[in-house]
Order: C-alpha cells, then sequence, then structure tokens
C-alpha cells in the first residue's frame, strides 16, 4: 500500500483505524478490545499479511550474557537467519 502515512506499531495502526484514517491488519489481540466496544469492524476477514519481521536488538559484544544469546538462538530457530541490516 501506498498513501500519505505510514506507520509500524499495531497500537497506531488500530488507533489511526478508529480515528477512520483508513484501514489496519493488526493481531487479533491488539484490536479485540476495539472491535467489542464497535469502534472497529473487520472488512477482511480472511486477510494476512505477506511479510513481517521481529527484530531482537541488543549490544554488539563478544561475550553476550547467557539468557540473550539463548533468546537469539530461539528466535533464529522459529523464524530463519536474520537478515543484514541495509
Amino acid at each position: 500500500m501506498d498513501g500519505p502515512l505510514r506507520v509500524n506499531h499495531p497500537d497506531a495502526i488500530r488507533d489511526l483505524a478508529i480515528a477512520g484514517l483508513g484501514i489496519g491488519l493488526v493481531p487479533d489481540f491488539v484490536a479485540t478490545e476495539a472491535l467489542r466496544k464497535g469502534k472497529l469492524r473487520q472488512v477482511l476477514p480472511d486477510a494476512v499479511a505477506l511479510r513481517w519481521s521481529i527484530l531482537a536488538v541488543y549490544p554488539r559484544r563478544r561475550y553476550l550474557p547467557l539468557r540473550v544469546r539463548a533468546y537469539v538462538d530461539h528466535l533464529v530457530e522459529r523464524m530463519g537467519r536474520p537478515r543484514q541490516p541495509d
């Protein structure tokens, strides 16, 4: 999509949709309350996000804390190799 406004935070997408500024694709848990209260209406029930990513931001160090290393390894195992920044 292309337009005058772009955001990448699901809460902001939800709030902009509530304000009548367009439609948005957000996880169910982000929109549940607004849907229940009638502030939002589902219009594309079968829509699926084509691309998504999770970022793990941590200090570049030779020796990471074990919990950080374990978490990053888990993300790589579940989601694939990280892409390099542009």
